[in-house]
């Protein structure tokens, strides 16, 4: 079929200018197909999804910042003996535990048959700890201090202590702390005397025993 503006059009030819070789010099060739074009753009934009998809399911999970709350800021003063069940990867470890806070300091002491493991005592400006050989490397003072004021401290400490992107929201069953959409760490009060803390990696019973 011949164009007025003397362009050849035939079944599955390329489009050309009339009177130039295929490829030959001063010649301008035009090829459509858009079949094989279009498949190998839809190729290209599921690998890019998947892509996006395995970089999101592939980032760890933000870890809770820091409380390091001021004991001032507790209602009343705590006193209880309590046994703490920490469940991790590696097993489980329970421990039983004297915990004494007021408007000064908060002292935890962690003993397992009568033998001290670890003593932490936190005044609102430093974090000391006393720990024996034998005390479970996955017991971390930091950590132990944090879940303490999450279970607690009043919400509102939390909150005024959270970076932007955190939030706590509290219920008649326990407290989520949440980073965006996703619920980092969650604690129900299971009964009267247990309280269940969940974070990634790990769980924490915490049950008191007897309230002086």
């Amino acid at each position: 079929m011949r164009h007025p503006g003397r362009l050849r059009l035939g079944h599955q030819q390329p489009l050309r200018r009339r009177g130039a070789p295929a490829g030959g010099a001063g010649g301008a060739v035009f090829r459509l197909r858009p079949s094989s074009d279009l498949a190998r753009l839809a190729a290209l934009a599921i690998l890019l999804a998947l892509s996006a998809c395995a970089g999101a399911r592939g980032r760890p999970a933000p870890l809770p910042p820091p409380l390091r709350l001021a004991p001032a800021l507790l209602p009343a003063p705590l006193a209880a003996d309590q046994r703490l069940s920490f469940r991790h990867a590696g097993g489980e470890d329970v421990l039983d535990a004297r915990l004494e806070a007021d408007a000064q300091r908060l002292q935890l002491a962690l003993h397992r048959f009568g033998q001290v493991l670890l003593v932490l005592r936190w005044d609102g400006q430093a974090l000391e700890q006393s720990r024996a050989p034998q005390a479970p490397l996955t017991l971390s003072p930091e950590r132990v201090l944090d879940d303490v004021q999450l279970v607690y401290w009043p919400a509102e400490a939390i909150r005024a202590a959270m970076p932007t992107g955190w939030t706590l929201e509290e219920g008649r069953d326990g407290r989520r702390l949440r980073h965006g959409r996703s619920t980092l760490v969650e604690i129900v009060h299971l009964d009267d005397k247990r309280v269940r803390l969940r974070r990634p990696g790990y769980e924490l019973i915490i049950e008191t025993r007897e309230l002086p």
